[in-house]
């Protein structure tokens, strides 16, 4: 996937937050989210005492098709964290060069060694997290994108096989001690609201899980909500920015 689609890709994200799903069936669940691992066995919620500056939490994006999809080419989706009745909490504050904890949220492509397949290509060009994207009083939003290395061999993909997407690495630097971000403790919901997948014959295919949303819960939270983010239009200089 080139550079310029990605770029296109980010922008259509800002379109499509509230698009209804292309290929999710009625109750069907096809986007999938887990703590540190992927499978249906994967936790769903993840607690941690923020006492400490050292270790990563992950979270295991994957998905399933309701239909083979050939010559897979790359693939992006976006992402919510959203906080039930309070504000983004400094700690969770990751977007901007001059947010508490910028640079402490990143994406892996190394696909676990259990519980999914991975989607049979390396990483290429352009593969990564798309920070920026979106803002809100409670919440952000943000992308991750996927190309194939090779696209001369690029892999057909079969209907009903679960397949790893990336691992999303929210690091604990400022979490303890002087300096430490406010918030860490802040109950959130984490939510995969929306997956693009490219093909080498030019036909692409959306995603989304309108019935069943894909979450993980931090803290204990135990409200469901949806982070509600106002869109902006971005010259494509602006766009390129957010990869890294």
């Amino acid at each position: 996937m080139s550079a310029s689609r990605l770029c296109r890709t980010l922008l259509l994200a800002l379109l499509l937050l509230v698009a209804p799903p292309l290929a999710a069936g009625a109750r069907a669940q096809y986007l999938h989210l887990g703590w540190d691992e992927c499978g249906p066995g994967a936790a769903i919620d993840q607690a941690f005492a923020c006492d400490s500056n050292a270790g990563v939490s992950e979270i295991v994006a994957s998905f399933t098709l309701p239909r083979p999809f050939p010559r897979f080419t790359g693939a992006w989706f976006l992402v919510g964290v959203c906080f039930p009745n309070v504000d983004t909490p400094d700690w969770w504050r990751l977007n901007r060069p001059d947010d508490c904890r910028w640079g402490s949220l990143t994406a892996s492509f190394d696909a676990p060694t259990e519980g999914c397949v991975d989607l049979g290509a390396p990483a290429g060009a352009g593969s990564g997290i798309g920070v920026g994207v979106g803002q809100g009083l409670n919440g952000f939003l943000f992308v991750v994108a996927r190309s194939v290395a090779d696209t001369a061999n690029a892999p057909d993909l079969a209907a009903g096989q679960r397949y790893f997407l990336a691992r999303i690495r929210i690091d604990r630097a400022k979490s303890a001690g002087d300096g430490a971000c406010a918030g860490c403790s802040q109950p959130a919901v984490v939510e995969l609201r929306w997956l693009q997948l490219s093909s080498g014959t030019g036909i692409g295919e959306g995603i989304s899980d309108a019935y069943e949303p894909a979450i993980v819960r931090w803290q204990g939270a135990t409200d469901w909500c949806s982070t509600v983010v106002p869109t902006r239009n971005r010259t494509w200089g602006q766009v390129k920015t957010l990869y890294r």
